[in-house]
Formats: C-alpha cells, sequence, structure tokens
C-alpha cells in the first residue's frame, strides 16, 4: 500500500478505436473524421483522371466510406449534425468521383453510383450489430452487454444509442421496443433498407422533374453508372453524356438555357435539354439531330433497323437518351445514342447554337464579345483547370 496513486484528469480518452472527451462528447472525434476523409475527397478527381470514375467510386468506397462509419453500429451517430456533415461529405466525394459541377441535383449523385446515403449505411449497420449481439452465446461478455442495455432501457434510461436505433427502425417499418428481439436477418434489413433508399430517391427525382426532365426518364433506378460502364467508348463521353442529360453540361454556367430557361436557339420561353433534345425547331438544331439518328441507324444490325424505322423521330431520339420506347428493348441502338451525341459536340454541330448562348451565363454575345473561344470553352465546362479551382477553393 506504500505507493503513492495518481489519477490524471484528461480532457480526451479513446475506447475501442474511439475517443470519447470528459462530458462523453464525440466532437474531437468527428472533426478527426472530418479531416481525414476530405483529404480522401480531394483525390478523388484524380483518380478518375488516371483510372477512370469506376475506381474513383471504388476508392470512396473503400477508403473513405470505412473511415465515415467507423464505430457507428456502436456508439451511433453522436448529434444529428454530425451525420449531416458526414452526408454532405459524401455528395461531395460522389461529385468529384464522377467529374460533376457543384450545381448537380443529389438524386443524379446517387442516381449513378447506386451507393446508399451514409445515413442509411449507419442504420444497417447498427441494426446489424443488434442482431449479431441477439445471436452471441449466452455468457459472453458480447452478449452481457447486450443485457445490459435491454435492463436500462427498461427502466426508461435508454441511452443515444438506443434512440438511434429506435427511429432507425421506425423508419424502416420495424415498429415496436428498441431492443425487442429483431425479427429479421441481415438480409432482410438490407432488402428494407434498399426498398426505403429507392423510394425516398424516386421522390427526390420527381420533386425535380423540372431540372431532370431527361433524366427521370431514362433512369428508373439507382446504379445507372454499371450499365453505362459497359458500354464501348464509355472512358471518351462517360462524364460529357452524365452532364448532358441531366442540364450540366455547361458546368459552373448556371444560366446557359439547360435549367428550363428559354431556349436561345429557337426562342421558345420553355427551353431546357429535354427542349433541345426533343423539339427544338431552329434548322442546325434540328439538322443536328437527324445526324445523330442517321449515325444511329448506319450502325444497327437488320432486325433492330426495320423495328428503328417503324419509329417516330421523336421516339428515336428517346431511345439514344437511353429510354425504352413501347416497352421494348433497344440494346443496340440504346448503346450507340451517347457516342453519336457525342460525335456531334466533339465535330462542332453544336457552335451554332453554342453562338446565341449567353457567354458565361452573364448575358454575354459570344459572337460579339472578342472572347468567342474562350467563353465557348467554359460554357462547354471543358477546362481542366475548373476542377482544380474548384479544390483550392474548398
Amino acid at each position: 500500500m506504500g505507493e503513492e496513486e495518481y489519477i490524471f484528469d484528461v480532457a480526451v480518452t479513446r475506447c475501442l478505436g474511439a475517443k470519447f472527451q470528459r462530458d462523453g462528447g464525440r466532437e474531437v472525434m468527428h472533426e478527426e473524421k472530418k479531416r481525414k476523409i476530405g483529404g480522401m475527397v480531394k483525390k478523388l478527381s484524380e483518380t478518375r483522371r488516371v483510372l477512370g470514375e469506376k475506381a474513383a467510386v471504388e476508392a470512396w468506397r473503400v477508403f473513405s466510406k470505412t473511415v465515415m462509419l467507423n464505430g457507428v453500429e456502436v456508439f451511433g451517430w453522436g448529434r444529428a449534425w454530425m451525420r449531416k456533415e458526414m452526408e454532405m461529405l459524401q455528395r461531395e466525394a460522389w461529385r468529384w468521383a464522377l467529374g460533376l459541377d457543384k450545381g448537380v441535383n443529389s438524386a443524379v449523385l446517387q442516381g449513378e453510383t447506386g451507393e446508399w446515403r451514409v445515413a442509411a449505411d449507419g442504420v444497417y449497420r447498427m441494426l446489424r450489430y443488434g442482431v449479431k449481439m441477439q445471436k452471441c452465446e449466452k455468457g459472453t461478455l458480447r452478449r452481457l452487454a447486450w443485457e445490459v442495455r435491454q435492463a436500462r432501457e427498461l427502466e426508461g434510461k435508454s441511452g443515444k444509442w438506443a434512440k438511434d436505433v429506435k427511429e432507425a427502425r421506425r423508419g424502416i417499418g420495424l415498429w415496436g421496443r428498441t431492443l425487442e428481439v429483431l425479427k429479421e436477418d441481415e438480409e432482410g434489413l438490407k432488402r428494407r433498407i434498399e426498398e426505403k433508399e429507392v423510394r425516398e430517391w424516386e421522390e427526390q427525382v420527381r420533386r425535380s422533374e423540372r431540372s431532370l426532365e431527361v433524366y427521370k426518364e431514362v433512369v428508373r433506378k439507382p446504379g445507372e453508372m454499371k450499365k453505362t460502364q459497359k458500354m464501348a467508348g464509355v472512358e471518351r463521353w462517360g462524364t460529357w453524356w452524365r452532364r448532358f442529360r441531366t442540364g450540366g453540361i455547361m458546368g459552373r454556367c448556371r444560366g446557359s438555357a439547360w435549367k428550363g430557361e428559354k431556349c436561345w436557339a429557337c426562342g421558345d420561353e420553355n427551353g431546357g435539354v429535354l427542349h433541345f433534345a426533343t423539339r427544338c425547331e431552329d434548322t442546325e438544331v434540328v439538322e443536328m439531330r437527324r445526324r445523330v439518328l442517321r449515325r444511329v441507324e448506319d450502325e444497327l444490325v437488320e432486325d433492330e433497323r426495320d423495328r428503328w424505322n417503324r419509329l417516330e423521330e421523336g421516339e428515336r431520339v428517346w431511345v439514344t437518351l437511353g429510354k425504352r420506347v413501347n416497352g421494348e428493348v433497344w440494346e443496340k441502338a440504346e448503346a450507340l445514342g451517347p457516342g453519336s451525341w457525342w460525335k456531334e459536340w466533339q465535330d462542332g454541330g453544336w457552335e451554332g447554337w453554342l453562338r446565341r448562348m449567353r457567354g458565361g451565363g452573364v448575358g454575354v454575345d459570344i459572337e460579339s464579345s472578342g472572347e468567342e473561344e474562350e467563353l465557348r470553352v467554359r460554357a462547354r465546362g471543358l477546362l481542366d483547370s475548373s476542377e482544380e479551382e474548384e479544390g483550392e477553393e474548398e
């Protein structure tokens, strides 16, 4: 007993890899996560340029997402604002991995990647943890910890984790007491959460139908990137195609007649990407559409060409944009569409229309501004330096 004993008052302690403050808060751990994830996110743009967008999304999934969800199943999110900040970081990571600008609709990001939002992943991990604990052999430390949590709940002393789980279960239709025996296995939980994510994504797309008027017609469920990755030449036109169909082809230029504004080619008051692709009556645009269709038709095999010729012109355009017309599968024509539209862009078929656009979205007449080439490139959103500038700003 003769030895002196010391008790140290520390500001931060670590338990099972998680950092806690003196009052039990986890702001320090949250900030540490943000720093790690933020550094990884800014490298995704370079990963996409060198290895492709598929590799960039996989890098996000393996590294950043793992850090983001670390400890959630055991400790919960802590505070609602912490979860929201993680969701913002997730959207930022998706944007960099897919090569999209800051104004992109978040429904497009999820629609392309097919990934769950980080909040849904957290729900799955917490509920899966509960399922696993209840399967542990009685008398083990894990099972004892679970029973202590059950006892605390019965006494009305539920902690933050139990409250998070209760809210999570309600969100996917699993009502009842928080720590009551879950009658779902891991696959059942995954299915419920997947269904909820798809429903909420569909609702978000529906609310954004004016800006996503083409996208909502051609993308029926999250995970569109998996479909386009199978097409030939995707490494050349993949990012451009995504911007085109979502009205974001002009990069950071907001006043670009791709958000439902007046069409600067034919003067129609209801412009936008759908109008441009299917209804614009400007002579140059009409001729460009027909060149797109002819290029697709020339590559079709005989059996599909017969069906193709029975379609009206507007229906053919929709096929090239990726829509299933009349319930039929147009595999060849659908696969040729993106490359054909992109070819027109590369060959300068859009130049006449671009000259009637407001340069850089500020009402400048490109043709008379004296900076025609620079403004045209800005409008196309093809300046490589734009992404680097965004990274520096952030």
